[in-house]
């Protein structure tokens, strides 16, 4: 799985306390996870390619409050099925003001 650069990263108007470095040390952080997600959509008969785009939310607080998948050649797969529900448990640095929405690939 090739991670995402800080610069593909898709980070519009970041309030204080969060940048764009942060957010991609995060997903860095977390390639493990996506890895295992990969192991799993493999045992389950998939074999993920191409480029699958993650949006998130992220709350003040530093949890993920939502995650979309928005590739369609990913909906309903368990790569995304997988990727959703380890992204929700993500937690990134608090920061003050309203939710922030994220999006980034992943490419297999």
């Amino acid at each position: 799985i090739k991670l995402t650069r800080p610069s593909d990263t898709s980070t519009p108007n970041l309030p204080d306390g969060l940048t764009a470095e942060a957010i991609s040390k995060v997903i860095v952080d977390n390639n493990r996870a996506m890895t295992l997600c990969y192991a799993e959509a493999v045992r389950k008969g998939e074999l993920p390619k191409g480029k699958m785009e993650v949006e998130i939310t992220i709350g003040a607080t530093g949890s993920v409050t939502n995650v979309r998948i928005d590739s369609p050649g990913f909906q309903d797969s368990a790569m995304a099925d997988c990727t959703t529900r380890r992204v929700k448990n993500w937690k990134f640095p608090k920061f003050n003001g309203s939710p922030v929405p994220v999006s980034f690939p992943l490419i297999f």
